[in-house]
């Protein structure tokens, strides 16, 4: 989101943005297309995430995260 902050991004080109990070960064969580990206009543863009995700951590213990964000895009 901070890389548009002066453009005033359309979501097309935010969709791009996020696209290429994925690529470099690679992350397995969750997927590129799974972030919700919708616009505002100030014109501007809100960036939505929420998932769920399990790590195992000593013996047959897991650690359980969930995880809710929006950005907003101005």
């Amino acid at each position: 989101a901070s890389e548009t902050k002066s453009d005033n991004p359309d979501p097309a080109t935010m969709k791009n943005i996020i696209n290429r990070h994925w690529a470099i960064d690679d992350p397995t969580a969750v997927a590129a297309n799974e972030i919700e990206i919708t616009k505002d009543e100030n014109g501007g863009l809100q960036l939505h995430l929420a998932y769920d995700d399990t790590a195992p951590y000593v013996a047959n213990v897991s650690l359980a995260v969930h995880f809710d964000k929006t950005v907003k895009v101005q």
